[in-house]
């Protein structure tokens, strides 16, 4: 009984209470029901009174905003770009639409004259079936993670998407316009103007074979060439064609080249040749350095766990170290580490690194997954610290085609460390992705503050190839120059502190452009 009261007591209860507030005014219920979130509530990055900071952390909530943000936001330069793999397939067609070629189905290339098994590329680009297998095969847009190994799929491009007839002209104009519309200042890009001629001269003097054991009886039959004043100078006509090419390209498409930043090349060596011809292609694009201003440093490239590359690396450097030592000592930005346990042998991953810089030369070295596996890393890296050896990163291509994502990566390390990095995009073409994108794999990935992006965009330009003093003392961006340097780099640099200026700026009356 007295358990049947409360019940009833209780129920009496809530029924006063539930008639007290069906009582009340409609107008103070919904007073108090919970407020649906208006926009008001969560404000775009560009409003309000915020400093970059604050609006950088704002606009990294979404993708879309941070894009928006790091867009438009200075990014000092792009130091590892093949130009090769840097055209996008759309581009490609339009070159091959403009020579009139044909697209082979079974051999997915390009060719000259229809056969069975081709279409013209009017009919690829109209057919979606044929459009998208063309497009897969020629970009990593057709690699998906655990569905093939994104390695082999990323370098078979290459031997596809070259039979567009897509000129280096045209690629030069392309890539220079994509990065005036990111807000980039500076560009290295791993490129040659093709220059033949000048090329057969130094194949008719080539050795059969090269000995590394006397590397000076190689050298001897080029001895005269390196100083050939019209050797000299016909590399120096190549360029200028191809960058007037480039030019008339970019009005062609309406785009001002004054607009265009400021650019450099990189002279390639590839790690596959057998070692006769990789010694000829060294000494050839040593002396493109040492012949013209606009070339800055050499590389060398291709799959650093191919065979050959992994046998005759030894003999490689010692080639380089070499050819260096003759040939006025040029920049060397090698590939350096590009390797995983799933594509090498652990013994390379001991000391490439070291190798790459102590004998090869490299101030800076492109990729450097490896390092984790360097014998007594800790000296390793205390010497690429002291000595500012920068690491360019390039975070989507090392995704692809090695798997290493997320803290596999050794941005962490490098960065605890001390250690000079830089964003690259390596071949943004073939991995759909800019420079853009690799800031903000960048920003997500390892939540970067505004303040360290910015300092991550001057390693850039201070570690770049370009000629003279820097704007800052001792590589340190609090320390500035009170009267800036008469250098390219420093003109450049300062370039970069008007950019983040007007930038902020922009922010701050809420970022409208034109």
């Amino acid at each position: 009984m007295i358990r049947l009261a409360l019940v009833i007591g209780a129920l009496a209860t809530l029924s006063g209470c539930a008639t007290v507030e069906a009582s009340r005014p409609l107008e103070d219920q919904r007073a108090e029901a919970p407020r649906a979130s208006t926009a008001s509530d969560h404000p775009p990055f560009w409003i309000g009174n915020l400093t970059p900071p604050e609006r950088f952390e704002r606009a990294k909530r979404s993708r879309p905003e941070l894009i928006a943000f790091l867009r438009r936001m200075p990014k000092g330069a792009d130091l590892h770009n093949h130009i090769s793999g840097a055209t996008f397939a759309d581009f490609m067609l339009e070159s091959a639409l403009a020579a009139d070629k044909h697209y082979d189905l079974s051999r997915d290339v390009f060719v000259d004259d229809p056969g069975d098994n081709s279409v013209s590329t009017q009919t690829l680009i109209d057919t979606p079936a044929y459009l998208n297998q063309y497009r897969d095969i020629v970009s990593m847009r057709g690699w998906h993670r655990d569905s093939a190994n994104g390695h082999d799929h990323f370098f078979r491009t290459f031997s596809h998407f070259g039979t567009a007839g897509r000129t280096s002209g045209e690629m030069l104009a392309e890539v220079l316009v994509r990065n005036a519309a990111q807000n980039i200042q500076y560009l290295e890009l791993m490129a040659w103007p093709g220059n033949f001629p000048v090329l057969q001269r130094f194949l008719d003097v080539s050795p059969v074979r090269v000995d590394v054991n006397d590397l000076d009886a190689a050298f001897e039959p080029f001895r005269a060439l390196v100083n050939d004043p019209e050797v000299l100078a016909g590399f120096r006509t190549a360029v200028d064609t191809w960058e007037a090419t480039a030019r008339a390209h970019m009005v062609a498409s309406n785009f001002d080249p004054a607009d265009a930043p400021p650019v450099r090349y990189v002279g390639s060596i590839m790690r596959t040749f057998d070692l006769t011809r990789f010694f000829v292609r060294a000494v050839v694009m040593m002396s493109m350095v040492k012949a013209d201003d606009r070339y800055v440093a050499v590389n060398i490239l291709a799959p650093e766990d191919a065979a050959r590359a992994r046998m005759e690396f030894d003999d490689q450097m010692r080639v380089l170290d070499f050819l260096w030592r003759e040939l006025d000592q040029p920049n060397m930005t090698l590939h350096g580490g590009e390797l995983t346990m799933r594509e090498s042998p652990l013994e390379p991953m001991l000391d490439r690194i070291r190798k790459t810089i102590d004998v090869g030369h490299a101030s800076r070295i492109g990729h450097g997954i490896s390092i984790g596996w360097e014998r007594d890393v800790v000296s390793l890296l205390d010497q690429m610290r002291a000595d500012g050896v920068l690491v360019e990163i390039n975070l989507t291509s090392n995704d692809g085609i090695l798997g290493i994502v997320g803290d596999d990566h050794p941005f962490l390390m490098y960065r605890s460390a001390g250690v000079p990095m830089c964003f690259c995009t390596d071949d943004e073409g073939v991995n759909r992705s800019n420079l853009t994108l690799e800031y903000l794999r960048a920003v997500r990935t390892y939540d970067l503050g505004y303040d360290e992006v910015k300092n991550l965009t001057r390693n850039c330009l201070e570690y770049s190839y370009l000629d003279g003093e820097s704007l800052f003392m001792e590589r340190d961006y609090t320390r500035r120059r009170s009267t800036p340097p008469d250098s390219s780099k420093a003109r450049v640099q300062l370039a970069l502190e008007d950019a983040f200026d007007a930038f902020e700026a922009s922010l701050a009356r809420g970022f409208r452009e034109g």
